[in-house]
């Protein structure tokens, strides 16, 4: 991906950074190749960036070489203060582009902020799990901040624009078992968190809720009952890879 030798600085990019759980366990491999790394993490959530700057400050010692510059904004913000100005080795983008304004021009512009010979990792939610067909059935309970997007998508955007990658499809099961329990606080949090609907049980009529739970149940959503009974929600997410051509 990148040439040691001729390299000073390991640039890198994460879009959506969250808490800074995942940014960093990707540094913590990176630092084993390149000593000094350059981290960039974009991230509009002043709660979670405040936990990505504490988390960063607990492993300061396993960190040596890394500068990180949090910036607390949108991608369209950063676009929009930064530009084309620096150029990246590594962008991440991981479960993020549902909130930008548009995810072609979004995927455009990370495209061509890449150094020749980059690498950016994208992660989205699989066209073929059950988070993807809930959503698309009750497609009008998508709240106006989330533009729910699917690898699919991604990767017609990535075909359209003549960029090779690699798709690696990951299994990924949640126990929804508790979603089915009215009283079950842990239940009613999943739920919201799997039509991203906040206090479902508490806003949405009896009818609606009960068409939800019954879709959610059938095998476009679930696996069958496991052995102990429970019910696992399939939510299958899909990794893009692709690196930028060598000019």
């Amino acid at each position: 991906m990148v040439n040691r030798k001729s390299q000073s600085t390991f640039r890198m990019l994460g879009v959506g950074s969250g808490s800074g759980e995942v940014d960093l366990s990707m540094i913590s491999h990176l630092r084993k190749l390149f000593p000094s790394i350059q981290n960039v993490a974009v991230e509009p959530t002043t709660d979670l960036m405040d936990k990505y700057r504490s988390l960063f400050r607990v492993k300061q010692h396993l960190l040596e070489g890394v500068e990180t510059e949090w910036r607390e904004q949108t991608l369209e913000g950063f676009k929009n203060t930064v530009g084309y100005s620096v150029s990246y080795h590594f962008i991440s983008a991981i479960h993020s582009l549902y909130y930008v304004d548009d995810y072609r021009a979004s995927l455009r512009y990370l495209y061509d902020m890449l150094e020749d010979g980059g690498v950016m990792l994208i992660i989205v939610v699989s066209d073929d799990s059950g988070f993807w067909r809930l959503r698309k059935k009750f497609s009008y309970l998508e709240g106006s901040h989330m533009k729910f997007i699917n690898s699919e998508h991604v990767r017609k955007a990535l075909d359209d624009m003549g960029v090779k990658y690699q798709s690696l499809r990951q299994r990924s099961r949640v126990v929804a078992t508790e979603c089915f329990k009215a009283d079950s606080e842990v239940g009613n949090l999943v739920l919201d968190f799997l039509i991203h609907v906040i206090h479902f049980r508490r806003t949405a009529p009896p009818k609606l809720q009960k068409e939800v739970l019954d879709y959610l149940e059938t095998s476009d959503c679930c696996d069958p009952r496991d052995e102990n009974g429970e019910i696992l929600f399939n939510n299958d997410w899909e990794a893009i890879i692709l690196q930028k051509a060598i000019n």
